[in-house]
Parts: structure tokens; C-alpha cells; sequence
């Protein structure tokens, strides 16, 4: 193009722009401008309970795929958002992820469920300018799914929106969209239910059945699986497989698969049935429900619910079923003990409903022949019968258990019926009849209330034993404990025998006892004399002369119990193996047999072979992979394991018992069985403890925590042998399991215990498992981190449901390493995200880039940024430190100016930020990525390399972090600086410290600004190096200055976007340092160094060494001249010298020497060395401004004169016999005496 025409080109461009930015033509006519958009408002309540931290983004839903991100924003500690927004109306997609709640009812910090952070959404129809409300709830989490659902059918994205809305909300009886739930656990006070409280006490049920979950299946686990937010993600994935609520997802290869909440089934009568229940238990339970509404506000909301898909009135949401009545029983009740009364006794009552029980009343009768009873009288709380009193100070109205006391004169009732003189009283028996209602009103009818008998001796005492009736075969010690209690009299006297070993007892009170009490504790130091069964016989006289006896048998276990194995191979059954060698080269799928030599202690470290086992059973395990498994009759299910190859052992535990041959055993569903695990990683010496789970049939109302075979009882009540399935799944062997590294070594320990603790002996079974998967590393400082592998769906979003997830743990005992392994099946994902959060239980931590304990400090890693994407192809490890930042800040502002959202446009939208970040040619941030660059450890820091490389560049940067948190706040630390940089570039994508809510600050004082990501850090960097690990000036000037000089720029659509405003400058911005001084050893001259005004003196020929330095090199040669001065003079004379550099670039040496006694320089008074230099920066000093190195020359002796005292002539002798005082005055014309 030639000059003109690009002239006329630029010409038509500036009058083009000119016509199209002018507010209209001469005549005043209106604009032709768009006008400006109105500004709106969204704003609502992130809620499950309130959830506080939540990051809440807006975006554009066109066409029902993601769009633009409209803005952004935190919930604050009630769980309340508000975004201003710019946009026309269009249909919107809000998602909150991460942040933190309390649960209501089992008051566990939530912010991990099943391995995944909080995720919900919702969607709206938005008008321009509007001020709208929606909350970000499970419910509207349900509307998501169900929009999700029918534009996934061809439905236009604003009505399936609006129709998901009222399906929705018509299901609840309220918009589920702009309804503020109102925490009833926390206030809400109110004397009616309005549609918040219904909306809040529906939310608060999802608590109450989980804590239910919780209580059946006890473990540290179940507190993080059974959760209301796990159950919002569960209800999310049910409706949008198929649009309604039958518990049917559709897994990653397009199958029907049920949905599982850990053990418990999710299908349409949780949904209506269950979680009615639950509405009631909560409102009705006074710790729950502090709201001031009456539980019967709700009982037409929960009836309402309870009968959805019963009627046709479900709006198609729920498939048809049969009403389940929500609770139809009154209350059981049961009585605490058996205890014979005496005198003023008391009856311990427990009530337990499904729903809450609501109120009791008790009945005293009393039988005075064989056949006749007395008419119930009531036990009031005063007592007014004179026979009972109840009472009811622990009794807590609407909750599922509580307890009431019933006390009882038993005296008085003795003399209810005079007896003959010398016979026993007439009463002959009596019962407690108790009419228990429930919050539904459900309640006996009168003649039928649970009738509870109670024996009383007012006459005799009575004789209590609480010390346990077996006792372990190896025991040496044998304590038996009780207590004496009688109405009438104290104990005069009390014994117990044992064979020939008689013993009087030494009573003591407990300082609560009522009646006279003979508490006693006897120790049998010798249990040799002990049988199989050992007889105590206990009596008591009291003062009256009136006695009692009881007789207490102890059994000792002489037995252990014993535990078989077996093996697959018994019955012909094969597994999957798959050979694995130290080079990772795998072999084919192969089936063979599975036995106990398979894997040993011998071959374990060298095999090849691998069981290979389906990662779902590792991940979700096996009841949420078969739902129809039945622990208690295993053997139904045998075939599951067999036909998927899933790995198990059988383990068959029997007690022998013979009481004819004195041999005592406990039966056999008696005996516990202990499985513990245990790993040995790759490099590792040890195997280290990985989960212990135990089991056993006995315990009444606990669960089978390993599956069994049905228990089969012989004639004598007694069981003589169980059989245990061990499979290799999560139940087993825990959550780790989905995440124990390949090529591990695996052993369990198999044990089995009974009721006396007598163990079998210890079975150990070695193996090697693989799930032949994609398989990700993630290194970070970060430990106890939760970590989630996600994927990218067809809508530009990345599920909440994880592929997988895993736990950070400490590496050995290295202080700045954690890992976990990341591994799944990756379905048609082709983008993936890595993302750290805060754990489940506990608190992430780090040791702030220290070898030291003592800097461990808790963080919060919700904040955002600790997050990578990449590629389902990359096959690199992570590392994500705080430079992930970086990475996902500049990302997330590039996806959220992403219109057309699809897997090739995040790729090359990764392709920019890892150019922005790691490109080698232009200024890229770190010229390395940082999110696949291992960093230096505190291993690695032992030796430095003289040139350091990236991993070492990773390092220092990080630990600079931490010395700039420093100069913040003594609170501060990296990762508050990181979290600041990810909510500066996400905003805007600069690095200007402009975020959300304006300037962003860390810690109390610090602002983050362009100076901080460029200057700060490089000088900090810079000092780092060079006087912590002593690395060379410049070296450590050329690593730093790729921080002060990074410039990066990204692409949106046609335009380019500069993530600074300005270029940078090196932080190196003085001229090259210059040094000229005598040399230390001089042959013929002589120097002097007067440190008053820095100044040399010289003297005759004195030989000089110069240097000239700079950390980023000398640019060129510099030019040297010499000029002396005479005395008086202000004119330089040159001085003819030649100067012969060094052939450092960094540091030019120079030696020369000078003469001032030279006659040329006759009157010299002065010395000076010009010198005009640069630095590779540009950093000069130049012919205007020279840098000036002067001498002073001093080449006269100083004159000596002396003076004679004022009275004396100079003639005048001294008599050296006399002190005297004599004056020199000593003169130098230069002033270095």
C-alpha cells in the first residue's frame, strides 16, 4: 500500500467513526446512538441454611447454553447476594459455588458433600432495568434441572424457563423463585406460617432425614455424605434426566442408573412422603423450630406434600404412587430398667415417634386378688392420689425421644389394704398404664395404653448387681459392684460368698441416695479359683432383722474364637487382572483365578499382576452401584460381585462351645469381625493405615456394616458360625480407596473379637489393585485440601457433579508438599478443571513455605483461583500453589466474555492465558506455566543451582508471596494475596487491583495495585535471591525482571486487551556502579583515606584498581578519562592513559597507575577519573553527567616550625634538668596531617 492510499484509508476510517459518533445531524435532530442499557438489580439468598462465601455469577442463557458472565459477586454471612447487571432482557443462568453453612439440626460446618463443594444455581427471565429477586436454593436448583431438561428437548430457553418455574412451584405451593426462606432454627418469629416458613422448614427436612441417615449408619464419614446439599445435588441430576422425580439419573454412557443417598434409596416417596414427615419432626422439635409458629401451621403443607402423585396434581414432577400415611402409631413407650422399687421409688419412662411425641399421661393400678384390678388413678404432678407423681421436667414436647419419671410411695401403697398381723400386705401386684399422644394426635384409646408392671419390698432389701456377668478367659481381676437399697431401716449387715471365700461388705454412699443405700465394690485379685461359671452369693440383713439374697453368676470364656478364609478361587470364580510394569507398560485385560497365594508377602513387592476393579465400586461403592444388595442375606447377592468381577474374600467366624466339656463360647453373630486396611504408596517404606470397619449381628438396631450371610440359629438360640463377605469396594476400605495411587501395595488385617475380647488370630491378605483409568497428580503446600476433577458439559459449564475427588495429604514428612490422586473414567469430557477447596471436616492448612512446625496457619481456599484447566489429553502432573491465580483469574474473565461457549473455544482460550503466563519469546508473566511446573521443595533448596530453574523460580516466587503478606498485616499470608490477584483479573482482566467491590485490598492496610504484580514482587524477589540463597546479582536482576517487565496482552473477538495499562520498567534503574581506588599494596607512592568528607590523598607514583559493575551487564566499553588540576586552578588538563578492560560484561576491572610527582604535573593539586558508562537497562552515566572519581595529591612534606615561649628568645638554652613545654606548629597546604 502506497503513502497515499494509506492516508485516504485512515481519512475515510476517522470520518466514518466521526458520522457514527455524532449525537445527531445539523438540524438537532434526535440521536441515532443506541441508547445506554438501564442497570438492574439481582438479588436474593443463597440457602440451604444461609449460606455465607458463596462466589454468585450471572450469565447470559441464550438458546439455553451459557453465556457472557454478567457479573459476579459473595454471599455475605445470611447468605444475601446483589449483583448489578447491564443487558437487555434475555433469559439467566445464576450459579453459587463454595461457600460454607451450619447445618440446623446436627450444627456440622458443611462446605463438602460426597467429596463436592456447595453448587447450586437457578434461572430467571430477566427485564431490563428490573429490580429482581431469586434465590439460589435446592428448589431452584430443581428448577435448573428441570429447565435443563426441556430445552434439551427442543423447548425455547425463556418458557422452559417460566414453565420449570410453575411446575416447580405449584408442586410447594409457592414461588419457589422469589419466596425468601426464613430459617426457622434461627428466628422468623411470626403467629402464622407464611410461605418462607413453609420454604425453610422444607429445607430444614432435608437436615432432619440426613442427621436420621447419620444416627443409623455411625461413622466420620456419614457426617460429610448425609447432607441437605448432597440431597439438593441428588434431586438436581434426578429431574434433569428424565423431568420428573422418580430417583432415575442417566449415567456418563447414557444408562438408567438409581440414585442412591449413601445406603438409602431416593425415589418418589422421599420426595413427597419422607420429606413431609420430616417437615412435621422438625416444626414440631422446640431446639428446631424457634419461630414462634405453631406446628399445626404446617400439617396442611406436609399433608399437601404427602399426597403429591397420589391425586394427579403433581404437574407431571412426580410419577404416580400410593399414599403413604405419614405416621398412624402412637408413641412407644418403654420403661429404663427393671429394678425392684422400695420406699419413695421412681420409674424411668422413654417415648419415641416417628414424628414427635406431643403429651403423656400416666395411670397407677394396683390388683388386690388374682383377678381383680383397681380403677386407674392418675399419676398428677402433685401427687394427688397419694399413690404417684409424675414428673415431667425432662420431658420436651414435639421432639421424637424424650423421657418422663414416674415416682411411686410403695409404702403407701402397702397400706392400701391393711394386712392380717404376721402376714404379708394384701396388694399383690401393680402397673403403670401410659397413654402417650404424638404431634398428629395419635393416641391409645383408654383401656389400651402400653401397661408397664412393677415389682416393689419394703419388707426385705434389695439387691442390685452392676458389674458385667462375663468376663474375659485371661482376666486376673474380677470386681463386682452393686448396691443394697431397703425402705424401712439402714443395712446391718451385708456378704458375699464365693465358694469358701466369705467376705462382709464395706457400704458407702454416693451422697445422692434417698433410702438407706449400701453401695458396695468388692475386687477378687485371684480369679484362678474361678470356674467356667462362678457363683456369687450375695445377702443383706437390715436393722429390722429382715433379709434377702441374690445370686449372680459370672462365665469366663475360655475360647477364642476362630476365622477361616476363602477365596474366590474355592468355587471356580475368576477376576480381572491387569500386568503392570515398572514403566508403566500394560498388558491386556486377563481373567484367571483368584486365590490366596495370588499375592503375597513374598511376591507382593515384585508381581506384575493387578486385580483390576471398576472404579465405581471404588468411588460410589456397592450399594450405590446395586441398590438391591442386602447386607443380612448376602448370599442373594453373591452373583453381583462374581459377575462384575468384583474382588472379595469370605470369612466364616465360629466360637467353639461345649458346656459339657467346659468349654464357654459366644454365639456366633456375637462376634465381631475387624477389617482393617492398609497402603503402601509408591517410594514409601511403610504401609500406613487407611480405615478400620467392624461389624457384628448382636447389637439391636445397628447396622451391618459388612455383608453376611442370612444368620441361622440352632435349637439352643445359639448361632455356631457367620459368614462374612469382604468385597473391595468404598464400604470397606473407605473414601481413599478411589484415590490410592497405582502400583501400591495393599494388605488388610482380618481379625475377629468376642464379647470377653478374646481375639482370633490375625489373618493378613496382600493385593494389588488397579482401575486401569486416566489418572491425575496434584501437588500443592495445601494439605487437607478437598480436590475435585470436573468436566466441561455441552452448556460451557463444568458439572457440579465431580468425576472424581480426593483429599490432599502430607507427603512423608516434607512441610511443603501434599498429593492426592485424581482418576476416573472421562466419559466424552474433552476440558477439564482441577479445583482446591476447603475439606469436610477440618481445615486446610499450609506451613507458609517454611521447614518449620511452628508456621502452620489454617486457610481458606474458597476464596478462589486454586483451580487448573487443561485438556482431557495433557498427561502432566498439577501443582497448584498461588500462581494458579494467575491461570484461573485470567480464564474465568476470558470464559466469562465467551459468547459461544463450546470445548474448542475453551481450548483456545487456555491457549491464551498459558501464552499470557508461560510464552518464552514476548513478556509472558513467568515465561513457564505454573500450573504443570513442579516448584523446588525444602529437599530441593538444599543445593541451588547457580543458574536456577523454573521449578526453583516457581519457589521463590511463592515465597515472596509470603514475605510481601508480610509487609501487609501481621495476619496476612500468600494466599490472601492470591485470592486478591484471582478477584483482580476476574473482574476486568487487568492487573490494576480493581475488583467486584472496587479497590481490593489485603489485610488492614495493603492495596493491591499494577505495582504490586510488577515492582514489588520482582524487588522482593530479587532481595530474596540474593541475600537469602545468595544467588549472583545478576542472575537474580534477569529472573526478577521477568516480573517487572511482563506486558501480557489477550484477544476478545477482534480486539486486543492489555492486562496492564503501561509497560514495564526493570527494577534496575541506577546507572552501572563505579569504583576507583588505590590498589592495597603500593610499591613507591603513598595513599591516605580520610573517612571526615570521603577523601583520598596520593602521593607519587600509587597504583589504582577501578571496577565497573552492573547486574545487567556493561553495555559496550565504557569511556575512561584522566585529568589532573593545579593548584588554584578549575581548569582539567587530560592525563594520557590507557585502560584495558576485564572481559566480565558484569563487572569490568581495571588496573593503572599514576605518577603525581611526574614533572608534567608540576603544582598539581588534584586527580580525576571521568568515566561514561551503561548498562544493558540503559542506565548511564553520560558525557553531561560523568561519574567523577577525584584525589587530592599531596606530594610536600608538612612545614615544622617552633616557637618560643613570649618571654624566652629563640637564643635561649633549655636546661634539660627541668620539665619543660614546647610549642611546634605544624603547616600542610593540603590538610591530610
Amino acid at each position: 500500500m502506497n503513502t497515499s492510499t494509506l492516508k485516504l484509508w485512515i481519512v475515510s476510517i476517522l470520518l466514518t467513526l466521526s458520522v457514527i459518533s455524532c449525537g445527531g445531524g445539523e438540524d438537532g435532530g434526535p440521536s441515532t446512538a443506541p441508547p445506554d442499557r438501564a442497570i438492574g438489580t439481582i438479588s436474593g439468598v443463597v440457602f440451604d441454611a444461609p449460606v455465607s462465601g458463596a462466589s454468585v455469577s450471572i450469565w447470559e442463557y441464550k438458546n439455553g447454553k451459557v453465556g457472557r458472565m454478567l457479573g459476579q459477586t459473595l454471599s455475605d454471612p445470611q447468605g444475601n447476594y446483589s449483583v448489578n447487571i447491564t443487558s437487555a432482557s434475555i433469559p439467566m443462568f445464576v450459579k453459587a459455588e463454595g461457600g460454607a453453612y451450619r447445618d440446623p439440626v446436627t450444627q456440622e460446618v458443611i462446605s463438602v458433600s460426597n467429596g463436592k463443594t456447595i453448587s447450586m444455581s437457578g434461572v430467571f427471565n430477566y427485564v431490563e432495568g428490573a429490580q429482581q429477586k431469586l434465590m439460589i436454593t435446592p428448589l431452584t436448583h430443581k428448577v435448573a434441572g428441570l429447565t435443563q431438561f426441556r430445552i434439551a428437548r427442543g423447548a425455547e430457553a425463556g418458557s422452559a424457563i417460566q414453565n420449570a418455574i410453575t411446575a416447580v412451584s405449584n408442586l410447594y405451593g409457592f414461588d419457589v423463585n422469589i419466596t425468601t426462606p426464613i430459617d426457622i432454627s434461627k428466628g422468623g418469629q411470626s403467629s402464622y406460617a407464611s410461605s418462607g416458613h413453609k420454604y425453610g422448614a422444607l429445607l430444614t427436612a432435608y437436615s432432619s432425614y440426613s442427621k436420621d441417615l447419620i444416627d443409623l449408619y455411625p461413622a466420620e464419614e456419614s457426617k460429610t455424605l448425609y447432607t441437605a446439599m448432597h440431597i439438593s445435588d441428588l434431586q438436581y441430576r434426578d429431574i434433569k434426566a428424565d423431568g420428573v422425580l422418580n430417583g432415575v439419573e442417566i449415567d456418563g454412557f447414557g444408562i438408567e442408573k438409581a440414585i442412591t443417598f449413601g445406603r438409602a434409596a431416593i425415589n418418589s416417596d422421599f420426595y413427597t412422603s419422607t420429606l413431609a414427615q420430616h417437615i412435621l419432626i422438625s416444626v414440631n422439635n422446640p431446639l428446631l423450630n424457634v419461630s414462634g409458629t405453631e406446628a399445626s401451621e404446617y400439617e396442611s403443607f406436609s399433608d399437601h406434600l404427602n399426597k403429591l402423585g397420589t391425586t394427579g396434581d403433581s404437574g407431571g414432577l412426580i410419577p404416580p404412587r400410593d399414599e403413604i400415611p405419614l405416621d398412624s402409631d402412637s408413641p412407644v413407650v418403654t420403661r429404663e430398667g427393671k429394678e425392684v422399687l422400695s420406699g419413695d421409688g421412681e420409674i424411668s419412662l422413654q417415648f419415641t415417634d416417628e414424628i414427635g411425641v406431643k403429651g403423656v399421661e400416666v395411670y397407677i393400678e394396683y390388683q388386690t386378688t388374682e383377678s381383680t384390678w383397681s380403677e386407674a388413678l392418675l399419676c398428677d404432678e402433685n401427687a394427688e392420689n397419694g399413690l404417684c407423681a409424675i414428673d415431667s421436667s425432662d420431658f420436651v414436647v414435639g421432639v421424637r425421644e424424650t423421657t418422663a419419671k414416674v415416682l411411686i410411695d410403695t409404702q403407701a401403697l402397702d397400706k392400701l389394704v391393711p394386712p392380717p398381723e404376721e402376714e404379708q400386705p394384701t396388694v399383690l401386684a401393680a402397673r403403670l398404664t401410659v397413654y402417650a399422644e404424638d404431634a398428629l394426635g395419635n393416641k391409645p384409646h383408654y383401656g389400651a395404653g402400653t401397661k408397664l408392671p412393677f415389682q416393689w419390698d419394703n419388707i426385705s432389701p434389695v439387691i442390685v448387681v452392676t458389674s458385667p456377668s462375663t468376663m474375659n478367659g485371661t482376666a486376673e481381676v474380677y470386681e463386682l459392684t452393686g448396691y443394697i437399697v431397703d425402705s424401712g431401716s439402714e443395712i446391718a449387715s451385708a456378704t458375699i460368698t464365693m465358694g469358701d471365700d466369705i467376705r462382709s461388705l464395706e457400704c458407702f454412699s454416693s451422697g445422692s441416695d434417698i433410702l438407706p443405700t449400701c453401695r458396695f465394690s468388692e475386687t477378687y485379685t485371684d480369679t484362678t479359683a474361678f470356674g467356667n461359671a462362678t457363683r456369687f452369693v450375695i445377702e443383706a440383713v437390715d436393722e429390722q432383722g429382715n433379709t434377702s439374697e441374690r445370686i449372680f453368676e459370672v462365665t469366663r470364656d475360655n475360647t477364642r474364637p476362630t476365622q477361616s478364609l476363602e477365596f474366590p478361587s474355592a468355587t471356580a470364580t475368576k477376576m480381572m487382572y491387569i500386568n503392570i510394569d515398572a514403566d508403566n507398560n500394560r498388558s491386556e485385560d486377563y481373567i484367571d483365578d483368584y486365590a490366596l497365594q495370588t499375592f503375597n508377602e513374598g511376591n507382593i513387592d515384585s508381581t506384575l499382576k493387578n486385580l483390576k476393579v471398576n472404579f465405581a465400586y471404588a468411588r460410589a461403592g456397592l450399594v450405590a452401584t446395586h441398590p438391591s444388595v442386602e447386607y443380612d442375606d448376602f448370599a442373594k447377592s453373591i452373583g453381583l460381585l462374581r459377575e462384575n468381577f468384583v474382588p472379595f474374600v469370605k470369612v466364616r467366624v465360629a466360637d467353639a462351645h461345649d458346656e459339657a466339656a467346659n468349654i464357654i463360647g459366644s454365639s456366633a453373630e456375637e462376634l465381631t469381625l475387624s477389617v482393617s486396611y492398609f497402603v503402601k504408596a509408591p517410594g514409601e517404606n511403610d504401609y500406613i493405615k487407611v480405615n478400620t470397619i467392624t461389624s457384628n449381628g448382636y447389637q439391636e438396631g445397628a447396622p451391618n456394616l459388612i455383608p453376611h450371610d442370612k444368620i441361622e440359629y440352632n435349637i439352643d438360640g445359639r448361632s455356631n458360625s457367620v459368614t462374612y463377605y469382604v468385597p473391595y469396594v468404598r464400604e470397606m476400605f473407605g473414601p481413599n480407596f478411589a484415590s490410592v495411587i497405582e502400583g501400591s501395595k495393599q494388605k488388610m488385617e482380618i481379625v475377629t473379637y468376642d464379647r470377653s475380647n478374646n481375639a482370633s488370630d490375625v489373618q493378613t491378605i496382600y493385593f494389588k489393585t488397579t482401575f486401569d483409568l486416566p489418572t491425575f497428580l496434584v501437588y500443592t503446600p495445601f494439605m487437607n485440601a478437598n480436590v475435585e476433577l470436573r468436566g466441561m458439559n455441552s452448556e460451557g459449564m463444568f458439572d457440579p457433579n465431580a468425576i472424581d475427588n480426593c483429599v490432599t495429604m502430607q507427603v512423608e514428612e516434607q512441610l511443603d508438599v501434599a498429593s492426592c490422586q485424581l482418576r476416573a473414567d472421562l466419559l466424552d469430557y474433552k476440558f477439564l478443571q482441577i479445583k482446591l477447596s476447603n475439606p469436610g471436616s477440618g481445615k486446610a492448612f499450609y506451613y507458609q513455605w517454611h521447614d518449620d512446625e511452628s508456621f502452620l496457619r489454617e486457610i481458606d481456599l474458597n476464596q478462589g483461583g486454586f483451580w487448573a484447566y487443561f485438556s482431557a489429553t495433557n498427561t502432566n502432573d498439577f501443582y497448584i500453589t498461588e500462581l494458579s491465580a494467575y491461570h484461573t483469574g485470567l480464564f474465568d474473565f476470558l470464559w466469562g466474555q465467551e459468547e459461544n461457549r463450546t470445548h474448542e473455544t475453551a481450548l483456545a482460550n487456555l491457549q491464551q492465558v498459558n501464552t499470557a503466563l508461560s510464552d518464552k519469546t514476548s513478556n509472558s508473566f513467568f515465561k513457564f506455566n505454573p500450573v504443570t511446573t513442579r516448584y523446588a521443595t525444602n529437599i530441593d533448596l538444599v543445593s541451588i543451582p547457580t543458574v536456577p530453574g523454573d521449578e526453583y523460580v516457581h519457589r521463590f516466587f511463592v515465597e515472596s508471596l509470603y514475605k510481601l503478606a508480610t509487609t501487609a498485616d501481621a495476619t496476612s499470608t500468600s494466599v490472601d494475596f492470591a485470592s486478591a490477584f484471582y478477584q483482580d483479573f476476574v473482574f476486568d482482566g487487568k492487573a490494576n487491583g480493581v475488583g467486584q467491590n472496587g479497590a481490593i485490598k489485603v489485610g488492614s492496610n495493603y492495596f493491591v495495585t499494577s505495582v504490586t504484580y510488577r515492582e514489588s514482587i520482582a524487588s522482593t524477589f530479587n532481595e530474596l535471591l540474593t541475600e537469602k540463597y545468595f544467588v549472583s546479582p545478576q542472575i537474580a536482576l534477569s529472573l526478577s525482571d521477568i516480573f517487572a517487565l511482563a506486558n501480557p496482552s489477550l484477544s476478545i473477538g477482534n480486539l486486543v486487551h492489555l492486562v496492564f495499562d503501561t509497560a514495564g520498567n526493570s527494577i534496575d534503574d541506577d546507572p552501572p556502579s563505579v569504583l576507583v581506588k588505590p590498589s592495597e599494596n603500593q610499591a613507591a607512592g603513598g595513599t591516605f583515606y580520610k573517612t571526615t568528607g570521603d577523601i583520598y590523598y596520593i602521593a607519587g607514583q600509587v597504583n589504582f584498581e577501578a571496577s565497573i559493575a552492573d547486574p545487567s551487564g556493561i553495555q559496550g566499553e565504557p569511556d575512561i578519562n584522566a585529568y589532573w588540576y593545579e593548584r588554584n586552578g578549575d581548569i582539567p588538563q587530560p592525563v594520557e592513559m590507557h585502560f584495558n578492560p576485564s572481559d566480565d560484561v558484569y563487572n569490568k576491572q581495571y588496573a593503572f597507575a599514576f605518577d603525581s610527582k611526574d614533572p608534567r604535573f608540576e603544582n598539581i593539586f588534584q586527580f580525576a577519573l571521568n568515566v561514561i558508562a551503561s548498562d544493558n537497562k540503559l542506565n548511564a552515566y553520560t558525557a553531561e553527567n560523568p561519574h567523577i572519581t577525584t584525589f587530592n595529591v599531596d606530594n610536600d612534606y608538612p612545614a615544622v616550625t617552633y616557637r618560643a615561649p613570649s618571654d624566652q628568645s629563640q637564643e635561649t638554652y633549655l636546661n634539660v634538668n627541668r620539665e619543660r613545654i614546647l610549642t611546634f606548629y605544624i603547616d600542610d597546604e593540603i590538610g591530610d596531617v
